[in-house]
């Protein structure tokens, strides 16, 4: 069977949703610092733009699940199947 015509289906279906030129974890990246800096010193939400622009441009120069390694090695993050980042010890 075909599809009906006009029926939508998006042309890149493994990138992240956009809105205007920002991908949503850099939104999410401007917002949030807008949401603490507001309870701790309201001025510096003026460097939202900055801090958002400074994490897309290291998101774009390293490889694809860089973000995520990083979050790993502090401890923030795991990975499925994996043992802890703080494991010391194995045993095979």
């Amino acid at each position: 069977m075909s599809v009906p015509y006009g029926a939508r289906f998006p042309q890149y279906i493994h990138l992240l949703p956009q809105f205007c030129f920002w991908e949503i974890d850099e939104i999410l990246v401007f917002f949030g610092f807008i949401f603490i800096s507001w309870f701790m010193f309201k001025p510096s939400c003026l460097l939202a733009p900055i801090v958002a622009y400074l994490y897309t441009r290291a998101k774009r120069r390293n490889p694809t699940g860089y973000m995520q390694q990083i979050l790993y090695c502090y401890g923030l993050t795991g990975f499925d199947g994996y043992p802890s980042h703080f494991e010391q010890c194995f045993h095979e």
